[in-house]
C-alpha cells in the first residue's frame, strides 16, 4: 500500500500524524511511505529522519492525495483539500464531524473511506492525555489577575485558600487534568455519571480529591463556589439540554474560568469555537488575549505569549519546572479550546 503522511496546514497546528519510528514499521511491513516535506518539523522530526527510515519525500499535498491509497494527517480537512479526496481512498484524521458538517458532506461526496482518528484509540488517544494536562495549566494561567482572572494561587498562600477546580468527566482527558491539578495542590472536585469511575479516581489519587455524580442539580449547587471548570465530557449529539446553561454560567463569580477541552456543541451554552490566536474570551465580550498560544508544551506556550510574559509568569513557570511538573510532558503543541473568563 502507498501511505501518505501530510503536513498539517491548520493554523497553529504543529503535530505530525506519524513519526520516523512509525514510518520505519510501515516500510518494514512492505508499504511505500510518502511524506510531505516539512511534515514533522513542528514536532522536531526533520525530513532527513524520515528518509533514513525509508520514506520518499514529496513537495505538495496534491502529490500525496494523487499518489497514495492511504492518506493520514492530524486535524480536520481544510476546504482546499476537499476536491483532492477521491473515491475509495482511505483517509485517517481527526474529523470532529459534529462541529464540521461541511467537511462531512465533502467526505460523502468524494466517496472516500474515512476514519475518525479521535474514535480509533482503544485506550484513549495520547492527544486526549495531552489536552487534559495542557488544559489544566491553561486554566490556572488564565486565573492570573493580569489575564482578568481571580488572581488565586493554585495551592494557596498563607491565609489565602487555593484554587477550587471542578473537572467534569473522568475519562482519559479528565484524569490527565486531575493529575496536574492534584500535583500542584488545587482543591479538586471530579464529576462523572459512573460511580465506578469515581471510585477508581478516588483510589488513583489516594482519596485526596472530592467526587460527585454529575447531574444538573449538583452542578447548579457547586458552580458558584468554583474558580475554574474543566469540561472533559463527550457530550451526546442528541442531548436535549445543556450540561451548563447560561444561568449556571452567570452564577459563577467574576473572574472564574471555564476550559472547554471537549469542545462539543451543546455541552455549555456560552460556548463558541476558538483558535490558537484567540483561545480566550470573556462571556459576551471580544477575546481578552489576541496572541495567546494554547500549545501542549507549557514552556513553549509561555514563550509565545509575548503580550503577557511578565516576571510573575516566569517565576511561576520556573517553580513548576523546578518541581518536575512540566518536563517531558508534551512533545508538540495541540489545540485546546478555552471557553472563557466569565464576567457576569
Amino acid at each position: 500500500m502507498k501511505v501518505g503522511v501530510l503536513k498539517d496546514i491548520k493554523v497553529g497546528e504543529y503535530r505530525v500524524i506519524a513519526t520516523p519510528a512509525e514510518v520505519s514499521m510501515l516500510v518494514g511491513d512492505g508499504n511505500e511511505v510518502y511524506v510531505q516535506k516539512g511534515a514533522g518539523e513542528g514536532s522536531g522530526f526533520p525530513d532527513e529522519a524520515y528518509v533514513k527510515e525509508g520514506a520518499k519525500l514529496v513537495d505538495t499535498k496534491e502529490e500525496i492525495y494523487a499518489t497514495c491509497d492511504f492518506v493520514a494527517k492530524v486535524k480536520e480537512f481544510e476546504p482546499c483539500e476537499y476536491k483532492l479526496l477521491r473515491e475509495n481512498q482511505i483517509v485517517f484524521t481527526c474529523i470532529h464531524p459534529a462541529a464540521h458538517p461541511e467537511e462531512v458532506q465533502a467526505l460523502l461526496d468524494s466517496k472516500c473511506i474515512a476514519f475518525t482518528a479521535e474514535d480509533s484509540h482503544r485506550y484513549g488517544s495520547p492527544n486526549c492525555e495531552a489536552a487534559g494536562k495542557a488544559g489544566a495549566l491553561f486554566g490556572l494561567e488564565s486565573l492570573l489577575s493580569i489575564n482578568g482572572g481571580k488572581g488565586k494561587f493554585v495551592n494557596g498562600l498563607g491565609g489565602a485558600p487555593g484554587v477550587k477546580a471542578l473537572v467534569i468527566g473522568g475519562g482519559v482527558v479528565g484524569r490527565a487534568a486531575i493529575s496536574v491539578l492534584h500535583a500542584l495542590g488545587a482543591w479538586v472536585t471530579v464529576m462523572d455519571i459512573n460511580i465506578g469511575t469515581l471510585r477508581d479516581i478516588g483510589k488513583q489519587f489516594n482519596e485526596e480529591v472530592n467526587t460527585q455524580i454529575s447531574n444538573r442539580y449538583n452542578l447548579k449547587k457547586i458552580l458558584p463556589e468554583i474558580d475554574v471548570v474543566y469540561n472533559c465530557v463527550r457530550w451526546p449529539k442528541d442531548a436535549k439540554e445543556y450540561m451548563i446553561d447560561r444561568e449556571m454560567v452567570r452564577s459563577m463569580e467574576k473572574g472564574s474560568v471555564i476550559v472547554d477541552i471537549s469542545n462539543d456543541y451543546g455541552a455549555i451554552e456560552t460556548f463558541h469555537e476558538t483558535t490558537h490566536e484567540n483561545p480566550l474570551y470573556r462571556r459576551g465580550c471580544r477575546p481578552l488575549l489576541r496572541k495567546q498560544h494554547s500549545g501542549c508544551n507549557f514552556s513553549v506556550y509561555l514563550d509565545r505569549i509575548r503580550s503577557i510574559r511578565t516576571a510573575a509568569l516566569r517565576k511561576h513557570h520556573q517553580q513548576w519546572r523546578g518541581a518536575g511538573m512540566c518536563k517531558g510532558w508534551f512533545p508538540a503543541p495541540q489545540l485546546n479550546h478555552l471557553q472563557g473568563i466569565l464576567n457576569p
